[in-house]
């Protein structure tokens, strides 16, 4: 009897451990397809303590990445945040979570390539103004540096050369009006 009731205590204990596990599994898949994940990996972490198998490793690290790809974006690391989607991307293994997470970091690659294109045509677009304002075409550079000032920037890039492109429009301004006074 006494073994009895040993098996039926270890039977419910692990009956329970699994449930908590499963639990876990699902609250964490559950907050992966509502991209919250940093909760997400705060399950999987709880379920890892309850069993802790490859697949809530590899949850984890999926989404540990996921989250330093979106965080490189916010801040206009683009590189970083394709080096990180790409890692995602390449991933061989399929699982619940990366079959969640591959689109949205494929999304963070293309948004990231958009942001790079958009630094680059401001850059392009900063350098010409800078070019007419140094053959004193003052009108064409005040022109292009006009329609830079009206960005909506996406990047910690693009808003530095959206600032530079405001201060050498000011410059063209007080050199434009130096010309116009007669070279005062």
């Amino acid at each position: 009897m006494r073994k009895l009731a040993s098996f039926m205590c270890m039977l419910f204990l692990l009956t329970a451990c699994s449930s908590a596990y499963e639990n876990h599994i699902k609250a964490g898949v559950k907050a992966v397809k509502e991209e919250r994940y940093e909760e997400a990996v705060a399950s999987f972490k709880q379920a890892a303590q309850e069993k802790n198998d490859k697949n809530v490793q590899s949850y984890v690290k999926t989404l540990q990445a996921m989250k330093s790809s979106i965080d490189a974006l916010d801040e206009g690391d683009t590189k970083k945040a394709i080096l990180y989607a790409q890692q995602i991307v390449n991933e061989t293994e399929t699982n619940k979570v990366t079959e969640i997470i591959k689109p949205r970091a494929r999304e963070v690659i293309v948004n990231a390539q958009k942001l790079e294109v958009q630094v680059q045509e401001l850059s392009g677009k900063l350098e010409k103004a800078r070019a007419y304002a140094d053959a004193e075409q003052y009108a064409e550079a005040e022109q292009i540096l006009q329609e830079l000032s009206s960005v909506t920037v996406l990047s910690q890039e693009a808003q530095d050369i959206v600032r530079e492109s405001m201060e050498l429009w000011q410059h063209v301004e007080r050199e434009r009006r130096k010309q116009e006074s007669g070279g005062a």
